[in-house]
C-alpha cells in the first residue's frame, strides 16, 4: 500500500560533529558512561491508539518525524536523497578496529560496519539505512586507544518507505504504547547538512509528529505536537 505525504518528499540525514571523550576501546557494547544528555531523560510518551468509535487498535505501528506538524526550520534544505550514508574516519596505526551503530537511548545494536584489523589510513564506510526507521542513532569507533562517538539523525518523510521499516513501537491489545523520550532524542541539538556534507544549521528537537500505520485497514495518522522534556506525556491518537 502506498502512503503519500505531500509536504516533503526527500530524505534528511544529519551528522552531529560533537564527539565524546575516550573510553575502553575493547568494549563492544554501547557505553553507558558516554550517554548523551537526553539519553538520561526518565520520561516517556504514553499513547493510546483508537478508531473513530473509540475502540482500541492493536498492532498499529508507531514511527515519528522531527517537528510539530511537519514544520521544519525554514532554512533547511533537503538535498540528500539516497537512503545511505558514508562514515569517514582515520586511524594512526594498524590495529583492531570496530565501527558499530546503536539505537539512541536504548543502545541496542543496529549494525556492525567494521570489525577487523585495519592498517593506518583514511576510510569511508558505507552504511545502508533504508531499513531503519526515523530517529536518532549513535555510532562508535574503537581503534587501539581511539574512541569516537557521534550522533546520527535519520528522517525520511516518505511514508511509503517509512511503513516498510521496523517501528519504534507497536500497540498492545489495549491500543497502548510507550516510547521513552530518551529514544526520541528530545532536547538534542540536531545539525543538518546539504548533499555534500556541509553543515547548514541546527535546531533543538522539542517537537515531533507521530506517524501511526494501521496496515490492516490500511490507514495512517500523522499528528504533531510539542513535548515538555520534564514530564510524561499521555495522549490518545484517533485513526478515522
Amino acid at each position: 500500500m502506498k502512503y503519500t505525504l505531500s509536504i516533503l518528499s526527500l530524505l534528511f540525514l544529519s551528522l552531529c560533529i560533537s564527539g565524546c571523550p575516550g573510553s575502553n576501546p575493547s568494549d563492544n557494547s554501547g557505553n553507558n558512561d558516554e550517554l548523551f544528555p537526553s539519553e538520561k531523560n526518565p520520561f516517556s510518551l504514553y499513547g493510546t491508539v483508537v478508531d473513530s468509535n473509540n475502540v482500541p487498535i492493536a498492532d498499529a505501528e508507531v514511527h515519528y518525524l522531527f517537528g510539530n506538524s511537519l514544520v521544519f526550520p525554514k532554512t533547511m534544505h533537503f538535498q540528500k536523497t539516497n537512503p545511505t550514508v558514508f562514515i569517514s574516519f582515520g586511524i594512526a596505526k594498524q590495529g583492531q578496529t570496530t565501527l558499530r551503530v546503536y539505537r539512541f537511548g536504548t543502545r541496542k545494536l543496529v549494525a556492525t560496519l567494521v570489525d577487523t584489523i585495519l592498517p593506518a589510513g583514511q576510510y569511508s564506510i558505507f552504511f545502508d539505512t533504508k531499513d531503519l526507521t526515523n530517529g536518532m542513532y549513535v555510532y562508535q569507533l574503537h581503534a587501539e586507544s581511539l574512541f569516537v562517538q557521534k550522533k546520527l539523525a535519520l528522517m525520511n518523510p516518505d511514508l511509503s518507505q517509512l511503513s516498510q521499516t521496523q517501528p519504534l513501537a507497536k500497540t498492545e491489545g489495549t491500543g497502548k504504547f510507550q516510547i521513552p523520550f530518551s529514544v526520541l532524542g528530545i532536547g538534542e541539538e540536531i545539525f543538518y547538512t546539504n548533499g555534500i556534507g556541509e553543515t547548514l544549521g541546527s535546531f533543538t528537537l522539542d517537537s515531533i509528529s507521530v506517524v501511526i500505520f494501521q496496515k490492516e485497514k490500511p490507514a495512517v495518522l500523522v499528528e504533531g505536537f510539542s513535548i515538555d522534556p520534564n514530564q510524561n506525556l499521555i495522549r490518545t491518537f484517533t485513526i478515522k
